[in-house]
């Protein structure tokens, strides 16, 4: 049976109540704009001993605070009710660190965990790779999968450092963790086709298949990205001609690019075509169309797919039996269509006495978009005491407040982002936020009393942020069991993994799946 947390279905479906009745029970903090703070007096909001504890609490242990992987270092006694919440939140969010940086023991044998072992990530909500899940023993201690013969072969002389140039080390770090995790699935399956969809500048792509020897498919919407990406495998193919044989270069399969929305509208039928096609174009992968045929197929990538995108390439990986695998981490949970792509399990179990989903609980816009933010990164900067970048909160709040006053039909606008904008004093800031808008802040509001009044509060906003903030690891653990929940239901074997680091990555959960062989491994609830 498929599980999640160690834990039966029955269970999994109990997280998910936990998770809509927090939620739900605070929306009026999940739902707040943090630019609304003094337009909507949010900092009333709060129950009065928040206020009481918050009113004086040190930055540096609001730090602690948001940091899940430590107890907080708590140096005043905080709310009951506070405490209470961040307990739960911590309890039944999903890791955000994978055991290669955090040695958890696990709670059945007292022991840590390791990958070897056949555990994906540690701790209460490590989630097991299924007993026979094939190639697991070829995982390594340090958390990734033991390298490919090429990669082997060819990790001489920087031979991986070309694939460093145009990359950022963000990006970097996330296409080296994906693409091992990737290799690893396609020996797994015997899937030795990728399909890398919004591939964008193809940097996943090439390190698939120019550094690990796979034939790649990218798709991506904008023909800019494509035709730029085709110039840099150019690039990466006449850099790599320093360093190997003219035989080991004939032998790299060169990534194929296709310019296409993927959508709902589309039949997977057309994906399937358009995909065999891509392939058919090179010499060297001309032999998609027999691997379809013969049941081999492709696997699905993709490295922050935005909005909509993530759940329908899961449903094309349910829906095709050509797809062999899928491996993708999500993004912009704004943009999910509510009701349609969320939540993606509801409809499987309307039927059954067990279903979760209460039938009027939502996720609003508000808090999908918080769960997007970096809170590692924000904690880091409560705990260096550099007090300038936590005050743009603040600078926003108090423009919005004016933005109301004058203009009121331009609430919550989308304003220019601001370079450097934490060195800048607030008229400066005022001025250039509302040059996108052609917009000039009157001086006798961006000097008045009230506004200097709403700038010496920046600490609230501060703390009310950071308070709305944890919660925010609880919405996207939602979004994501949801999803795993969904390819469990469809008979998938699937695991969520915390392969990125947060601190560089924050939406670093790698959702993973195969089709699975045996029935009895179906999930049934």
């Amino acid at each position: 049976m498929v599980s999640l947390y160690g834990s039966s279905a029955e269970k999994l479906s109990d997280s998910i109540r936990k998770c809509c009745y927090i939620l739900q029970s605070y929306s009026w903090l999940t739902d707040a704009y943090i630019l609304d703070f003094f337009t909507e007096d949010l900092w009333e909001r709060l129950p009065p001993s928040w206020q009481e504890v918050l009113n004086t609490v040190d930055l540096n242990e609001l730090g602690w605070w948001l940091d899940f992987s430590n107890a907080p270092r708590c140096q005043r006694p905080w709310p009951l009710s506070l405490l209470a919440l961040r307990m739960a939140v911590r309890s039944i969010s999903l890791p955000r660190r994978s055991c290669a940086t955090l040695d958890v023991p696990n709670e059945s044998t007292g022991r840590p965990c390791s990958r070897a072992q056949g555990l994906s990530h540690c701790g209460r909500h490590c989630l097991p790779a299924d007993a026979d899940y094939p190639g697991r023993q070829e995982l390594d201690c340090s958390g990734g999968p033991a390298p490919c013969t090429f990669e082997a072969a060819s990790d001489q002389g920087g031979f991986f450092q070309v694939f460093r140039k145009h990359v950022t080390p963000k990006k970097m770090h996330e296409i080296d963790k994906m693409a091992k995790v990737v290799c690893q699935l396609a020996a797994d399956t015997h899937a030795m086709h990728v399909v890398d969809v919004g591939s964008g500048l193809g940097h996943l792509a090439r390190l698939l298949s120019y550094g690990h020897g796979l034939s790649v498919c990218c798709i991506e919407a904008q023909e800019t990205l494509s035709s730029r990406a085709r110039k840099l495998d150019m690039e990466m193919k006449k850099a790599l001609s320093k360093m190997l044989t003219k035989e080991q270069l004939r032998l790299l399969p060169c990534p194929q690019h296709v310019t296409s929305i993927v959508e709902p509208s589309m039949e997977k039928s057309h994906f399937v075509q358009m995909v065999s096609q891509a392939f058919q174009q090179h010499s060297m992968t001309s032999r998609l169309s027999n691997a379809l045929s013969s049941n081999t197929g492709f696997g699905i990538v993709g490295l922050h797919p935005c909005g909509d995108l993530a759940p329908y390439l899961i449903r094309i990986f349910t829906d095709c039996p050509e797809a062999k695998f899928i491996c993708i981490a999500g993004c912009c949970y704004m943009k999910l269509t509510p009701n349609i792509e969320f939540p993606m399990s509801a409809k499987l179990m309307d039927d059954n006495a067990v279903s979760p989903w209460q039938r009027d609980f939502q996720l609003s816009y508000e808090s999908r978009e918080m769960a997007c933010h970096a809170i590692e990164a924000y904690s880091r900067n409560l705990l260096s005491g550099i007090t300038s970048s936590l005050k743009i909160h603040c600078y926003r709040a108090a423009l919005e407040r004016i933005i109301v006053k004058n203009w009121p039909n331009l609430s919550r606008r989308g304003l220019k982002s601001i370079k450097y904008a934490e060195h800048l004093q607030f008229p400066e800031y005022a001025v250039r936020a509302l040059s996108s808008l052609k917009l000039i802040p009157p001086n006798e509001d961006v000097l008045s009393e009230e506004t200097n009044q709403c700038l010496d509060s920046w600490r609230k906003v501060v703390c009310f942020y950071s308070i709305r903030l944890m919660l925010s690891p609880l919405v996207e653990t939602l979004i994501l069991i949801d999803r795993f929940l969904f390819l469990s239901l469809k008979g998938m074997t699937c695991r969520i993994s915390p392969e990125f680091d947060p601190e560089l990555s924050p939406r670093n959960h790698l959702i993973i799946a195969t089709k699975s062989t045996d029935v009895k491994k179906h999930l049934s609830l």
